[in-house]
């Protein structure tokens, strides 16, 4: 016991210890509450972003699927290029299928007929149809995306269209070979053809891209 203190003031400077003890644990306690809270808040607003991701991004495919349905295509019409030409000679398809996408219209004046008769008298016999991918393409745009200049999307003879289904694929084959079709190239999820007869090549291959 110190010289000079009693009883009384040991007792008091127990009590002011303890009471410091007890005010430092609210604090700590406190502070742990405020963490946990920021925590879990953080952790709620991770989880809703995320999800919210997901949502987005599902629906973000599975709109970018329905564009590569057949009866999704909208074609465009002006006073200079009208449904009727658009329609001219064909019973399925319509020219604006095979345009260029930075030129309206280009698939009427240079895709060649050869490949787009036989298309559509392949698709309405065989009473399937299937997303054009890709027809005529422009110098710009085949640049853009990459096409050699060998490729006869440029000039007009080559077909990409959409095709899963491995029966509605066979039936679909058979119906352009029967037409003449020389050189068809088949892909996960479509069929390529042209009717460049003068080009030497496989008759038939597969890619899996």
């Amino acid at each position: 016991m110190p010289l000079g203190a009693n009883i009384y003031d040991l007792i008091s400077l127990r009590e002011a210890k303890v009471v410091i003890s007890l005010n430092i644990k609210q604090r700590y306690e406190k502070k742990s509450r405020k963490s946990n809270l920021l925590i879990n808040n953080l952790t709620s607003m991770f989880i809703t972003i995320f999800g919210s991701l997901i949502y987005f991004t599902y629906i973000y495919i599975v709109r970018n699927r329905k564009r590569h349905n057949f009866n999704d295509f909208i074609p465009r019409y002006t006073d200079t290029y009208t449904k009727k030409m658009d329609e001219e000679g064909l019973k399925i398809l319509k020219w604006s299928m095979f345009d260029s996408p930075d030129s309206l219209g280009s698939g009427k004046r240079f895709m060649e007929s050869e490949p787009v008769f036989i298309l559509d008298t392949v698709f309405r016999k065989e009473r399937l149809k299937g997303y054009i991918h890709l027809g005529y393409t422009s110098k710009a745009y085949a640049d853009r995306i990459g096409l050699g200049l060998e490729s006869e999307h440029r000039i007009g003879k080559a077909i990409k269209f959409k095709c899963i289904n491995p029966a509605h694929r066979f039936r679909l084959v058979r119906g352009l070979i029967q037409y003449g079709v020389e050189r068809i190239r088949l892909y996960d999820q479509s069929i390529y053809f042209d009717t460049e007869h003068n080009l030497k090549g496989e008759d038939l291959s597969f890619r899996h891209f």
